[in-house]
């Protein structure tokens, strides 16, 4: 499992954060570093892309949880697993008000999907096979390349991407 995440959080085996706006291969210490080339670059602006969209959907999902639990709008300072069974709480009975057809639910919930940045999200997300020796130690540059390479292979790639990542002028 993997969090996803911007660039103010720190370089960490099981955070993707996006690549640097201006990347560049680093070979050894102390060598100059290279630019990237054209096919690379493509495939760092999708990553970032794709992360992009996936952060937006955790903070479309975070924002309409934190609009109806206003514990969830400011720090909690409680045991941490007391935290984790009230937010568990929140989620649960979210859903239970959006099953029953609460009217605030399902009112905030098309106000969010209407916004002309928001994009329908189902079934975008497949199952992704990590390829074989994948393990804990692998570090957080790897693990960053492994999707990064997954998001441009056949299995992984979405039709729209190159547009939308704006990588098809490449």
């Amino acid at each position: 499992m993997v969090w996803i995440g911007d660039d103010a959080f720190p370089n960490k085996q099981n955070l993707l954060k996006p690549y640097p706006k201006n990347p560049t291969f680093h070979h050894e210490p102390g060598v100059q570093p290279e630019p990237v080339p054209p096919s690379e670059l493509k495939k760092i602006k999708v990553f970032n892309y794709r992360l992009s969209r996936a952060r937006m959907v955790v903070e479309c999902a975070f924002g309409i949880l934190a609009s109806h639990f206003c514990f969830l709008t400011h720090r909690i300072t409680c045991h941490p697993d007391l935290a984790t069974g009230m937010i568990k709480a929140a989620c649960v009975l979210h859903n239970f008000f959006q099953d029953m057809g609460d009217p605030i639910c399902r009112s905030t919930v098309e106000e969010i999907l209407a916004e002309p940045r928001q994009i329908a999200f189902t079934g975008l997300l497949q199952p992704m096979q990590l390829p074989r020796g994948f393990h804990t130690s692998t570090n957080s540059r790897e693990v960053k390349d492994i999707f990064k390479e997954y998001f441009s292979a056949r299995e992984g790639a979405l039709h729209w991407q190159n547009t939308s990542a704006a990588v098809d002028d490449l």
